[in-house]
């Protein structure tokens, strides 16, 4: 008799317990959903056996970043833009662009974004229609840009495809040995005959199964999210450290993929430089003849005078347009054509001495990025038949 009392109280609590914590999780749940209390979110991205992961296709997304946050539903192809016609209209000319996080640009609702200011810019004027379409995703490399654009952006018939090359992350992580992260593809050069094979053993590895059975928790509860999430940044910030190029014990100086602007660059970030035009070139072979192709890049290092003096300092013979003038040389030989935004920025330090970043641009950035690739894009579109 004394066991079966025991038996039913032990069941009691345990009962007790379990609804506790049901109603804890629904409490939380509702809390974090309604509030987005330490900008808690549902998950709006999945896993994707080629690229990584990638958007969910139609999910709401709501995120908070830097300046300011964005809302609104991925698209039905899984990307953050207004829905799209596979056909395209006979007197639109549509440009597609391919980029990491600086095009996805979350810090900023959507019409505030470079690409919809330029896109408005340019059909104000009147003269042409035009369609900027976003294929950008935070942390792409020019790895995954270029199967974007092979699989996915080929199929809606762009006139020009636009590739975002970052140097800031693009540079490191095409490469194994350099990227923090290695649930993502990499291509791999073969030193016989020199071509590319790619690697997608990453959606073969524990983690990525894990990740793959945990999504749709994710993507069905906030406050799961959430927890993951804060995991996931915990972790990736150890995974930074552990890649960083600041070794303390030695003298202050320009490493990583700045280095590659001074006269004595480091040896890996040369060989993952040398990737990152392999795969350039292997793209301006898939547009050729079916699309133009815009180079643009990105990287605003050392873009005001006090940055510049800062770098030299530590290394004088540091070139703050080295990636303008290396990657214009490349689109000439590529026959494409190209934007720097490094003369951009440095352009506008120079009239306005106004700051046009938060970590990515703020809004004033967006602004300036817009205005010079519109002018870029009138300019091809002007040219046409010349």
């Amino acid at each position: 008799m004394t066991n079966l009392i025991k038996m039913k109280d032990f069941l009691k609590n345990i009962s007790l317990t379990i609804v506790t914590l049901v109603v804890l999780f629904v409490a939380l749940e509702i809390l974090f959903s309604v509030t987005h209390l330490f900008n808690a979110s549902r998950s709006w991205s999945e896993p994707d056996d080629m690229l990584g992961y990638r958007f969910t296709p139609n999910a709401k997304y709501w995120d908070r970043l830097e300046g300011g946050h964005c809302s609104g539903v991925i698209n039905e192809y899984g990307w953050r833009d207004v829905t799209w016609n596979k056909n395209k209209a006979q007197d639109t000319y549509r440009i597609a662009v391919v980029g990491d996080s600086f095009v996805a640009a979350m810090q900023v609702e959507s019409d505030e974004t470079f690409l919809k200011i330029a896109e408005k810019e340019i059909n104000d004027t009147g003269k042409h229609k035009v369609e900027i379409m976003n294929f950008g995703r935070s942390g792409f490399t020019t790895t995954e840009e270029l199967l974007v654009i092979r699989d996915q952006v080929m199929q809606f018939s762009p006139d020009l495809v636009v590739l975002a090359f970052f140097p800031g992350n693009d540079i490191r992580d095409v490469v194994r040995e350099l990227a923090p992260s290695k649930l993502r593809p990499f291509f791999v050069l073969d030193p016989d005959s020199k071509a590319l094979s790619l690697d997608l053993s990453f959606n073969l590895s524990r983690e990525y199964r894990i990740k793959s059975l945990l999504n749709p928790l994710k993507q069905h509860s906030t406050f799961v999210s959430f927890l993951f999430e804060n995991f996931n940044r915990i972790f990736a910030t150890k995974q930074q450290e552990a890649y960083s190029d600041t070794d303390r014990s030695q003298p202050v100086k320009i490493g990583g993929y700045s280095s590659l602007a001074t006269s004595t660059p480091d040896v890996r970030y040369v060989r993952a430089f040398d990737m990152n035009i392999l795969l350039i070139t292997e793209i301006a072979k898939i547009l050729k003849g079916h699309a133009g192709f815009l180079l643009v890049n990105l990287d605003s290092e050392g873009w005001s005078i006090a940055e510049e003096e800062q770098f030299r300092k530590v290394d004088p013979s540091f070139d703050p347009f080295y990636f303008d003038t290396r990657l214009q040389s490349l689109a000439k030989k590529l026959g494409a054509h190209f934007l720097g935004l490094q003369t951009v920025f440095r352009d506008d330090w120079n009239k306005h001495q106004q700051d046009l970043h938060w970590k990515h641009w703020n809004y004033d950035g967006h602004k300036v990025v817009a205005h010079s690739l519109a002018g870029k894009l009138l300019e091809i579109i002007d040219s046409r038949g010349r």
